[in-house]
């Protein structure tokens, strides 16, 4: 059986391949999964075809995944520009590439192992976010220590004013 779901992948990398297929689609890259687990079976089956070259593959460890491309292009095309277009950016995602690993194996993408350069911006910009909404939070809770010690200053020379009007009053008699 081929498995094509990401969901079938590692959570971390998971993480990095969904910001990889983000990416082509914003660059309307037509690429599409075409396998991610294999399980020890499929990998003999792939051997015995001469598709695979090892005997444990990291789609059994869930950190690989192999792609493929929608029109205009054929499934594997022969352009190069297109292929180093998509290396790139699973590199900054933090994928490595077949194909730059070992010059061959074109359509398979791995983890590394590094942090998705992409996904680290982004955390550090949710990072950044969260320490603003906790100094606005603190700034409020200052606000409200304020606005609490005005309306007591307000009480107290509302009831200031009501003495002395008294006193006034009592000095015109």
């Amino acid at each position: 059986m081929i498995y094509k779901s990401i969901d079938l992948l590692e959570s971390s990398f998971k993480k990095k391949v969904e910001k990889f297929l983000e990416i082509c689609k914003n660059e309307k890259i037509p690429i599409f999964i075409t396998e991610t687990y294999r399980n020890a079976l499929r990998q003999q089956e792939l051997i015995k075809k001469g598709l695979s070259k090892i005997k444990r593959s990291l789609h059994q460890d869930r950190i690989a995944f192999d792609i493929a491309f929608n029109k205009p292009y054929t499934l594997y095309p022969e352009n190069d520009m297109i292929w180093n277009k998509v290396y790139d950016i699973a590199e900054k995602c933090g994928i490595d590439c077949g194909y730059r690993l070992w010059g061959w194996d074109r359509p398979h993408f791995q983890n590394n192992g590094k942090k998705c350069k992409l996904t680290q911006n982004y955390m550090d910009n949710i990072n950044i976010i969260e320490l603003q909404i906790q100094q606005n939070s603190e700034a409020w809770k200052q606000w409200d220590i304020i606005k609490k010690q005005s309306e007591k200053e307000q009480t107290r020379l509302a009831e200031m004013n009501i003495k002395n009007r008294k006193v006034l009053e009592s000095l015109k008699k």
